[in-house]
């Protein structure tokens, strides 16, 4: 790390420059178009809410569509009226998230993955190449239970998308919450991937988390005993299948839920991997792959009943608002296109 740098951050109504030495700030310069103003030696205190719904978002991946994703969720937070921590152990992924992401306010938080008090839990728990991912996933659980937040929402954020407006994706996660409270689950995930191993496997990726002490505990009691009757079931086993084996003997309520009428995005090579990076959407009581059905004409893939175990929390009115929001925001905006461009492929 350099001694002196400047620390560029984004905000929606003005840029900041903060200039530091190591991770002290010793100048804030911020601009609102012609205004400026400086401070010098600023008191700078992060804030953790645990009043407010609160989010950990896990970023690891620099790719062209990771501010998208991140963007996204910081702005379905905003509209949540909640709190964040951005996991992000890369610092040069730190910076470039400071600089690209739009924030609402300074109360930025970023942490890197708990390690080496964590090694001895992982090592129970994965095998073969998900150790980074599963310090991640733990992470969330150990610094939530330090700082004594009970409920949470761990989220990869990096490439995830819940292809509704911010608004409307805010309403949708409220009444995820309130479900699980009235009915003590413990882990509620997005259904990424148990419709499609057929029930077979429960994953994290958009998860409402509660009852965080008593999952704290099975994790530090992890056995590799418990790996025997899931060894086979996939190339290496991950702390998604440890939950998949706590929800299988009842050790915690794990569940899984969907929304009718809305895409989902989990980013990625879409055309080399339609299966493992996929655009999906629930639609009477079937996932649609549109990209597995209509450009590689396999429907046997393409459309897949809803597990049975997986509980529909609410419908959008009209799926084309979904489509919509993917097509201008994420695929297709004219605005992203020099004018010359625009004139040279005639887009409209």
């Amino acid at each position: 790390m350099k001694l002196f740098y400047i620390e560029k951050i984004s905000l929606k109504q003005e840029k900041l420059r903060n200039f530091k030495f190591l991770n002290f700030t010793l100048i804030k310069y911020r601009t609102n178009g012609r205004e400026y103003n400086i401070e010098y030696f600023p008191k700078t205190k992060e804030i953790i809410n645990k009043d407010v719904p609160f989010f950990y978002l896990k970023v690891n991946s620099y790719s062209e569509y990771t501010i998208k994703a991140l963007q996204h969720w910081i702005d379905i937070i905003n509209y949540m009226n909640g709190d964040f921590i951005i996991i992000c152990d890369k610092d040069r992924l730190k910076k470039f998230i400071l600089k690209e992401v739009k924030f609402y306010n300074e109360n930025i938080k970023f942490i890197k993955s708990i390690k080496k008090p964590l090694r001895k839990i992982v090592k129970e728990i994965i095998t073969g190449f998900w150790a980074k991912a599963a310090h991640a996933h733990l992470t969330t659980f150990f610094h939530a239970q330090k700082y004594k937040i009970q409920e949470f929402w761990n989220v990869d954020a990096d490439d995830t998308i819940i292809a509704a407006s911010p608004k409307e994706v805010a309403c949708l996660l409220k009444k995820v919450e309130q479900y699980a409270i009235d009915n003590d689950i413990s882990l509620f995930s997005y259904d990424m991937w148990r419709s499609r191993t057929r029930a077979k496997a429960w994953t994290f990726g958009v998860t409402y988390t509660r009852n965080n002490s008593q999952l704290v505990e099975l994790f530090k009691k992890a056995d590799r005993k418990w790996q025997k009757d899931y060894i086979n079931c996939d190339q290496a086993l991950n702390i998604d299948w440890f939950c998949t084996y706590l929800k299988n003997n009842n050790l915690a309520k794990i569940e899984t839920f969907y929304f009718e009428n809305c895409y989902f995005l989990h980013m990625g090579d879409f055309i080399f991997d339609p299966v493992g990076k996929f655009i999906s959407c629930f639609k009477s009581n079937k996932v649609i792959f549109p990209l597995l059905c209509n450009l590689y004409n396999n429907y046997k893939m393409g459309e897949i009943p809803v597990s049975n175990d997986c509980i529909k929390i609410d419908t959008l009115k009209d799926v084309k608002d979904s489509l919509n929001f993917i097509q201008t925001l994420f695929v297709y905006n004219k605005n992203d296109y020099p004018e010359k461009l625009k004139r040279l492929w005639e887009i409209e």
